[in-house]
């Protein structure tokens, strides 16, 4: 999906595996109405998102709290332009 968009920069890394999950919230964000889910579905899509983080030796997906950050970041936003993680604080990325 990214070299598609055109916002892919570089090789595989956190900030690319972290713009990922914004760009599932833009397109979550786009369709959620439509699936009938309910606030607790979306709870428990965050609860998954934060559990599936990095939070031991290998970092290179994000930690779950930054999983959870752009992945929300793009569901609010409703578009790929919310996604920059390049340009991100590495506080937000790690």
């Amino acid at each position: 999906m990214q070299s598609l968009l055109g916002v892919r920069k570089g090789a595989q890394s956190r900030r690319y595996e972290l713009q990922a999950d914004c760009l599932a919230g833009a397109f979550l964000g786009s369709v959620w109405p439509s699936l009938g889910r309910t606030r607790q579905d979306w709870t428990a899509l965050l609860d998954a998102t934060r559990a599936a983080g990095d939070e031991g030796e290998e970092h290179s997906h994000g930690t779950g709290a930054n999983r959870v950050r752009w992945l929300e970041r793009g569901y609010r936003a409703v578009s790929p332009a919310a996604c920059d993680t390049w340009s991100a604080p590495a506080s937000q990325v790690s």
